[in-house]
């Protein structure tokens, strides 16, 4: 069965708490297609007071970050079953205004 992915708009709006533990899946790339390193956004989040996790986990994880919302990764179907939410490297991006909307 594969779930209906595209029926999940992103939030428009949306916090991330102190503590919010995130996970990261896929390759991630900047507007100019320039590759972002998995370390990089883990370290950007830390800095945000965010908790980065190496695994999606139904009491572990609260938000999954990956390069392409819709992916059927492993780690994204995980937290679909489990309803954490799953974000596009940019909208995390713009979340923490480290991108500015359009």
């Amino acid at each position: 069965e594969i779930p209906e992915v595209l029926d999940q708009s992103p939030p428009t709006r949306m916090e991330l708490p102190t503590g919010t533990r995130v996970c990261f899946t896929g390759s991630a790339s900047d507007a100019t297609g320039g590759e972002i390193p998995r370390e990089a956004l883990e370290r950007l989040a830390a800095s945000r007071g965010l908790q980065p996790v190496s695994s999606v986990t139904k009491k572990r994880c609260n938000l999954l970050v990956a390069a392409d919302r819709t992916t059927q990764s492993g780690k994204a179907r995980k937290a679909r079953e489990y309803g954490i939410p799953v974000l596009s490297v940019e909208e995390f991006l713009r979340i923490l205004g480290v991108v500015k909307e359009a």
